[in-house]
């Protein structure tokens, strides 16, 4: 069965919708791409991207586009500044501070064993070896 040839409005309309479809930005030799995807012929890709431009379904931003540019520069100068503040404040981040914490405490009963371990070294060697204290300390370089 032979295929019924689209009208140019049909045409047109299958362009719009698969430029609408894709929610992205175009270049525009890839609106003429779609314009032939859309069953136009090389030829009158231009012609159709610019019949939707003069319909207003689609849009240019040629003029825009310095001006987006430069909130887009100013934009990422502030990020770049608050971000460096941010960085300024990092000393009294709570997540840091629990850190320092947990830190903190590992680290004395890490030194409570030390001393413990020590103690127990010399009350066995004075008891069973009869070694006095400061020659125990001289021993661990203590």
């Amino acid at each position: 069965m032979v295929k019924a040839k689209q009208t140019s409005e049909e045409r047109l309309h299958i362009l719009h919708k698969l430029v609408l479809d894709s929610n992205s930005f175009f270049g525009s030799k890839e609106l003429e791409k779609l314009a032939e995807k859309a069953g136009y012929r090389s030829i009158q890709a231009k012609d159709a991207v610019k019949m939707l431009l003069e319909e207003n379904l689609i849009q240019t931003d040629k003029e825009q586009d310095v001006e987006r540019l430069a909130q887009v520069d100013a934009l990422q100068q502030r990020l770049q500044k608050l971000q460096e503040e941010a960085h300024s404040f990092s000393f009294c981040d709570p997540e840091r501070l629990r850190q320092l914490t947990e830190e903190t405490a590992y680290a004395y009963a890490a030194a409570e064993r030390w001393t413990d371990n020590i103690s127990i070294i010399r009350q066995f060697t004075r008891s069973r070896l009869g070694v006095p204290e400061n020659r125990i300390d001289e021993l661990l370089d203590l």
